[in-house]
């Protein structure tokens, strides 16, 4: 998240890059979203919701939009 706030499919291609497949996706997606739940539990990371419902994750202490 220090490139910039995304949402959790941007932050598995950052972390992963392009997916060998949908399982890897699949896989890809859990492990994601499982650290964003524990990094926000612990005030390391925000959740921004977009007016349209779109979440998108930031580090705690950046600048909503940066």
């Amino acid at each position: 998240m220090a490139a910039g706030p995304a949402g959790a499919y941007e932050l598995c291609r950052r972390m992963f890059g392009e997916p060998a497949s949908d399982q890897t996706v699949v896989w890809h997606m859990s492990e994601v979203l499982c650290y964003l739940k524990h990094l926000r539990d612990a005030g390391a990371v925000v959740r921004d919701e977009s007016p349209g419902g779109a979440y998108r994750y930031r580090l705690a202490g950046a600048k909503e939009g940066r």
